[in-house]
């Protein structure tokens, strides 16, 4: 879209953020993590350059799920 048009990467940073609690009602932010992987799948098949995550492991399988690792050589 628009952004991408301005020709530099995109950043998205919503993990934890208060909109999934209060879509989820989750109070605690460190419990927001499996709400936020759906946004991070969706973000990443969108084309998004960069994801600023809290839990790196948990953001990690949920973008495997959707972008199998390359068969090693």
């Amino acid at each position: 879209g628009e952004f991408r048009a301005l020709g530099h990467p995109l950043f998205y940073g919503i993990s934890r953020k208060t909109f999934l609690g209060k879509i989820h009602g989750i109070s605690n932010p460190a419990e927001r993590d499996a709400a936020a992987a759906p946004y991070h799948r969706m973000l990443a098949e969108q084309g998004v350059d960069v994801l600023r995550v809290h839990n790196v492991a948990a953001c990690f399988e949920a973008l495997r799920e959707t972008r199998p690792a390359e068969s090693e050589s």
